[in-house]
This record gives C-alpha cells, structure tokens and sequence, in this order.
C-alpha cells in the first residue's frame, strides 16, 4: 500500500530491540519512531490515513493476564 504506515522494526545492526516506525511507502521518508509498548505521538497519528487514525484512537484491549507459576 501506498502513503504513511506504521511499521514493526528490529535493529539487527546492534541491539536487537524491536520498536515502532512511522514511514510513508512512496517516499521513504521516516517520520519518527517510538517504543514498542508506546502508541504514536498525536503528530504522527496526524500524518496518516483516517483508517490508521481510527485504529489508534479505539479503546485498547487489555493485554492478557500470565498465568501464575
């Protein structure tokens, strides 16, 4: 798909940690990126499609319990 997307990155170069990227497909062009755990700042969420928008501002499932040991 063409235009700004949220992406699922890991430095493979380094780290290995995994985080969030804020790309648009056509140009290349980062606009930012954040944790994992983290929903997008507002300005990126603005640089998106209104799909992309409305799925960040639904409500958040709550995340499943672990299962104690």
């Amino acid at each position: 798909p063409k235009g700004v997307h949220f992406e699922r990155w890991r430095c493979d170069r380094g780290c290995g940690k995994w985080f969030h990227a804020c790309r648009d497909t056509v140009s290349m062009e980062i606009f930012g990126y954040y944790g994992i755990t983290q929903k997008p700042p507002a300005a990126l969420i603005k640089k998106a499609d209104s799909l992309w928008a409305a799925h960040f501002e639904a409500p958040q499932k709550p995340s499943a319990k672990k299962a104690k040991s």
